[in-house]
């Protein structure tokens, strides 16, 4: 696990083709934007978890937070 702190406009770079950047920071809510390519699957948990639930295991997810 990693975890790190990072301010508005800052970004995380994950392998060579995802980006992820903080567009703003709340008292209770960060805004992400995430750029990665078509196949690359990017979901919440909550929408991960459902899919699980009902479809079962879900191919290529980026994102579980």
């Amino acid at each position: 696990m990693l975890i790190i702190s990072r301010t508005t406009n800052k970004q995380l770079r994950i392998d060579e083709n995802i980006t992820i950047t903080v567009l703003s920071v709340d008292e209770a809510q960060v805004r992400l934007k995430i750029c990665a390519p078509m196949e690359v699957r990017v979901l919440r948990c909550e929408h991960y978890d459902w899919n699980k639930s009902h479809n079962g295991a879900t191919s290529k997810v980026f994102n579980q937070s």
